[in-house]
């Protein structure tokens, strides 16, 4: 694929991954990614009523369903999934607190290398995951698995869960940028904070996002969360949300940090970037 190639239109559907569940309203998959093409599909075994072209009789989405996707697709689809929402039968991998528990490097890639096996099996390319937050406030709302408050044992274990998952030849995701763990919220609900005062951030948070860069960690996700401690300028919306925000996906994680791999948001439906019009917004 050559992006000189590309339409204005194309490059910008090239930025965003869907949903099956917005293939119910098209007669087949050539119809749906010949109108919307697409860069990414999210890989999600939940049921979908009126899926166009599955098995007959099964609504799920399956490894032969991705696989009819990829063919109708005129260009190379990246099939992305959350490890935690695959509802996978096969390898099970443990829970991370457990893990920071037993606090092992060997048994953190090995985790690891588990999930990126799981992605294999599935023909998945991209995994969303680990989600490398840290709970600082004993009341907090996470929609993550926390291992550890302690930055050091949660940047040594996750970079060898994030070296496990991509010797599988998976791409790896760490998030939820800038940092779930400081503030009660849970961001498909409403916009998330950080706390944090930035030198504290940069002990924490900060620390463990350059570690694992330093372990090859290919995207970074960015979520409904806000560091004002960094920046209060809000590049839409009323809140400054990493998501919308320049000074912290540019300025912060990729300037600051080092950062220079895949940057992808959290999902655009989720009630903590629900700003404005979420068609203006997105």
């Amino acid at each position: 694929m050559n992006l000189k190639d590309l339409s204005l239109r194309e490059k910008v559907y090239q930025t965003i991954i869907t949903h099956p569940v917005d293939l119910t309203s098209m007669e087949t998959t050539e119809d749906f990614f010949e109108k919307y093409p697409v860069g990414g599909f999210y890989f999600s075994k939940g049921a979908v009523a009126d899926l166009v072209e599955a098995v007959e009789g099964e609504a799920s989405i399956t490894q032969e369903f991705m696989k009819k996707c990829r063919a109708a697709s005129k260009y190379p689809l990246l099939v992305c999934a959350d490890g935690a929402n695959i509802d996978d039968d096969g390898l099970q991998v443990p829970d991370f607190d457990a893990l920071g528990a037993a606090d092992s490097e060997e048994l953190a890639y090995e985790c690891g290398k588990a999930l990126g096996m799981q992605m294999n099996y599935n023909d998945i390319d991209w995994i969303l995951a680990p989600a490398i937050d840290m709970p600082m406030f004993r009341c907090m709302d996470t929609v993550s698995a926390a291992m550890s408050d302690d930055p050091e044992l949660t940047a040594k274990l996750y970079a060898q869960v994030v070296k496990g998952i991509q010797d599988q030849n998976v791409a790896a995701t760490v998030k939820h940028f800038p940092g779930i763990g400081t503030h009660y919220v849970n961001m498909h609900i409403a916009p998330g904070h950080n706390v944090f005062e930035f030198d504290k951030w940069m002990e924490t948070y900060g620390y463990t996002y350059k570690e694992m860069f330093k372990a090859g960690a290919m995207c970074t996700m960015t979520s409904h969360i806000t560091l004002k401690s960094f920046s209060e300028k809000s590049d839409y919306g009323d809140e400054p949300i990493a998501t919308f925000s320049k000074d912290l996906t540019i300025g912060l994680l990729k300037e600051k940090l080092g950062f220079d791999g895949v940057v992808v948001t959290d999902a655009l439906t989720m009630g903590g970037c629900g700003l404005e019009d979420q068609v203006e917004q997105a």
